[in-house]
């Protein structure tokens, strides 16, 4: 049996968005509950002339100055805000690190890692994630590992615009 989940809330991944112009970073939305059946989202922007955003809430830096994004959903007309600040000059990423250097995770898990990045006004914040061993361990974009079978592998996450900075971690999954 299969019904309408309804969309009781979201929220954005960010609250604040420090961008230089010409740059992009993707927003992202999380659902409550996650399982909800209508995902549709429209995206405004307060000022276009100082940061657009697309109908898949990616984020444009077109001048100096401070825009809010606004994410609506379309089941229960929800808004979750993200205030972006451009600037015309780059602000490095100079730290990052998971939170968890290992972790031991089940076969079927799927799970977030988590991460400090920094600092926070630092213009372009965005990240990869890689996996050493996907048929063990799979990463997306957003961090999410799903465990797939029993073995060993190495998570590493890097920043976009400064590669010198990354980190690890060592997943080992369990029965």
């Amino acid at each position: 049996m299969s019904g309408k989940i309804a969309v009781k809330g979201i929220s954005l991944d960010r609250s604040k968005l420090y961008m230089k112009r010409g740059t992009d970073q993707q927003l992202y939305v999380n659902f409550n509950p996650e399982t909800a059946t209508n995902k549709n989202i429209s995206w405004t922007s307060s000022r276009n002339s100082v940061a657009a955003v697309d109908e898949y809430g990616k984020v444009t830096a077109k001048s100096a100055g401070t825009a809010i994004i606004t994410a609506t959903s379309k089941d229960g007309r929800y808004t979750a805000t993200c205030t972006v600040e451009v600037t015309t000059k780059t602000i490095k990423v100079d730290y990052l690190s998971f939170e968890y250097n290992d972790m031991e995770p089940f076969v079927g898990d799927i799970t977030q890692l988590e991460y400090s990045i920094g600092p926070d006004n630092a213009t372009d914040l965005s990240v990869t994630f890689k996996s050493n061993n996907p048929s063990v361990v799979s990463v997306d974009e957003q961090g999410f590992i799903t465990c797939h079978k029993k073995g060993k592998a190495v998570i590493t996450i890097t920043s976009v615009a400064n590669p010198k900075e990354y980190d690890t971690c060592e997943i080992i999954v369990v029965g």
